[in-house]
């Protein structure tokens, strides 16, 4: 197991999360960014992370006043290092845990009619289906005021989506990140 990873702000702000091997956390300053940007947003939120491993940016989005967070994770080590850092920090209440593709996982939810306010998807560099997850993800978020926010490396280029709109783009270090606006009345 990997040492912890900080918790930044919030009610949790320096407390420590598990990292199990064979995951790569959002790095804290990418995180920081992040939630820097999204400030007030993330209050009382319905937030989705895709891609969790550890569920660091989901649970940074609790501590910060989300109201309710759903993570999405592939690998069982993840998803059982998910419930273990939400049951030590008291967070189970507020989060739902899903095993499984977050492709799949995805389309799932938006046929159920889910909708979430803030999405963070954080893909394995190697990942080649953006466009199907920018549709993925335009699916499940809140018309006009929902958010995504994409964690790709600097050099990935991710094509326009039919219902989306490219917000703002920012690059620290190696990584990308691009938020994106559900725009209303384009699908």
């Amino acid at each position: 197991m990997k040492r912890g990873a900080e918790i930044s702000g919030g009610s949790l702000r320096g407390r420590k999360i598990r990292i199990p091997q064979g995951i790569r956390p959002t790095q804290g300053v990418v995180k920081r960014s992040v939630f820097d940007r999204l400030g007030p947003l993330v209050q009382d939120s319905r937030f989705l992370e895709l891609f969790a491993g550890s569920g660091a940016v989901g649970i940074e989005a609790l501590s910060r006043g989300a109201r309710e967070v759903w993570f999405v994770e592939r690998s069982g080590r993840g998803v059982r290092m998910i419930r273990t850092n939400l049951q030590d920090l008291g967070l189970e209440p507020r989060a739902t845990v899903i095993h499984g593709d977050a492709l799949k996982v995805a389309a799932s939810l938006a046929q159920q009619g889910r909708r979430f306010d803030l999405i963070f998807a954080d893909p394995p560099y190697h990942f080649g289906r953006y466009t199907d997850l920018l549709k993925a993800c335009r699916d499940l978020l809140e018309p006009e005021e929902g958010l995504l926010i994409l964690e790709t490396r600097k050099t990935t280029e991710v094509g326009p989506v039919r219902g989306l709109e490219k917000l703002k783009e920012v690059v620290l270090g190696d990584t990308k990140i691009t938020f994106y606006r559900r725009l209303p009345g384009e699908l």
